[in-house]
């Protein structure tokens, strides 16, 4: 099954005295169904390599094996072509269960008794949680959207009717339209009343960070007045839905607007970055922001297309990052020989995590930042005073302690 948001925690609790293997396969766009599953071939091999380590290194547990070939099915089962994703699988003994993410995270197997969900975990946080609540006069629907996922939460029907009247005296006859219409209305409002409710539970219970609307006609403006302010706030997009209709209907709709909504506040976070440029809180492009992590560690956040690769080079300790040396191929702090990397953009997030800054992918607006591929937002303006004056810092440091210290499984 897929691994929805509420799993999240408990795959990080989980704990098996006799291992729990954790795989992440990233599929760029352009590969196809078999190149996939030739892949997913080597990744046996990779597993068995990596419990023959555990088992030698720790005595303590037992890896389970687990019988890849289910796994294998399932994952090109999920497979989606021409779309670039990472695949994400959690398998124990006991436990058996997938996560899809649309952005790229580096391929690894880690085996331990532990599930490691930190690449997941942080990755995560950037994408936001949504209420899809679709009602009309008689009726609602909510469902949650999460990942591309749409999955239905609530049903409410309230069939109200209008007071009985005293046919003899045929009082039902002397009411006029205007009170016929202000009953009819008032059932309504106490339909719509209940529906806000029930979401606004929902909300104090499960959560969630957006909220779209969806009725089948304009009456969209009519329930907001009765949406609790907290709802209010989190609302940011509507569209034209039947109750009735399939969730895959609701789905199709639902993605569209939530895509409009990523791509203004993409939008947003891009004028935000060259706002930047002229106060010098902002690094461009992958030697800038390798400078910024590597002296003065003052990224605050990293901006990137989902797409961007780069190589370089990688100090052993951690201690320097770079496209392409200038002055040797040794690290400029602890002098060791720098490590090619073909994929430099992983050790580059790796980093940035470290550095407990948050990262956000741009998948709508790359052609603001194709030219640079990725960017940072730095927590002081950083100048070349700044620069030098962090690596002689760094210099006079290093025989106490690393820079930027990360443990790797």
């Amino acid at each position: 099954m897929l691994l929805t948001y509420q799993d999240i925690e408990e795959v990080s609790r989980y704990g098996n005295e006799k291992g729990a293997t954790s795989l992440y396969l990233y599929s760029p766009a352009y590969e196809t169904r078999t190149e996939f599953a030739i892949r997913l071939n080597n990744v046996r091999d990779v597993i068995k390599a990596e419990a023959e380590k555990i088992i030698t290194k720790r005595k303590d547990i037992k890896v389970f094996l687990c019988n890849f070939i289910d796994v294998q099915r399932a994952l090109r089962d999920l497979f989606v072509k021409n779309k670039a994703q990472t695949y994400c699988a959690f398998v124990s003994g006991d436990f058996f269960k997938f996560a899809i993410i649309p952005v790229r995270l580096r391929d690894r197997v880690v085996v331990d008794k532990q599930f490691y969900t930190l690449p997941l975990v942080t990755v995560l946080k950037q994408f936001e949680r949504f209420a899809v609540l679709v009602f009309d006069r008689r009726s609602a629907r909510l469902f949650s959207y999460y990942l591309g996922q749409l999955q239905q939460e609530e049903s409410i029907f309230h069939d109200y009717v209008l007071p009985k009247f005293n046919a003899s005296t045929a009082s039902w006859k002397c009411l006029r339209e205007k009170t016929i219409n202000h009953k009819i209305q008032d059932s309504f409002h106490r339909h719509l009343k209940e529906v806000s409710r029930i979401v606004f539970e929902y909300f104090k219970h499960l959560g969630f960070d957006k909220l779209l609307l969806a009725s089948p006609k304009t009456e969209i403006d009519t329930i907001k007045k009765h949406l609790h302010s907290y709802l209010n706030t989190r609302l940011v997009g509507e569209f034209r839905a039947n109750v009735d209709d399939d969730m895959e209907i609701i789905g199709e709709k639902a993605a569209k607007v939530v895509a409009a909504y990523r791509q203004e506040k993409e939008k947003n976070k891009i004028s935000e970055l060259f706002d930047g440029i002229t106060q010098n809180t902002t690094a461009l492009g992958a030697n800038a922001v390798l400078e910024a992590l590597s002296t003065t560690g003052s990224v605050r956040g990293l901006i990137c297309v989902d797409d961007f690769h780069t190589s370089g080079y990688v100090c052993p300790e951690r201690h320097f990052f770079t496209v392409s040396p200038t002055a040797g191929l040794k690290c400029i702090h602890c002098g060791r020989v720098l490590r090619r990397r073909a994929f430099l953009e992983d050790e580059i997030i790796d980093e940035v995590l470290a550095q407990r800054a948050k990262i956000f992918h741009i998948f709508y607006e790359k052609h603001s930042l194709q030219k640079h591929g990725i960017a940072a937002f730095l927590r002081f303006p950083l100048s070349r005073n700044n620069i030098v004056e962090a690596k002689e810092a760094n210099l006079a440091s290093e025989s106490l302690a690393p820079i930027h210290p990360l443990c790797y499984l």
